[in-house]
């Protein structure tokens, strides 16, 4: 699990960096125990208020296939798994 805050001031460069981050661990994960699946957890606002932008969504429509943990942070609980 990558687990990433999203409070940068330039969410695209945060984005950025999170998705070249994930495609290596992808990689990375597949060779080492291909049986593993990787997930991004991101909290629960910044999937709501940035990831659900149509915008973004078609960046990430263009990504390999990414499975997220969707967590609220002040509570310390996930909110949703998406495969």
């Amino acid at each position: 699990m990558e687990i990433k805050v999203f409070n940068s001031p330039s969410l695209i460069s945060e984005l950025e960096k999170t998705l070249g981050q994930y495609n290596i661990y992808v990689s990375l994960i597949k060779r080492i125990n291909p049986e593993h699946k990787l997930y991004l957890a991101i909290p629960e606002a910044a999937y709501q208020d940035f990831f659900l932008k149509p915008a973004i969504q078609d960046i990430l429509s263009d990504q390999q296939q990414i499975n997220y943990i969707i967590f609220d942070p002040i509570l310390e609980v996930i909110v949703q798994w998406i495969s």
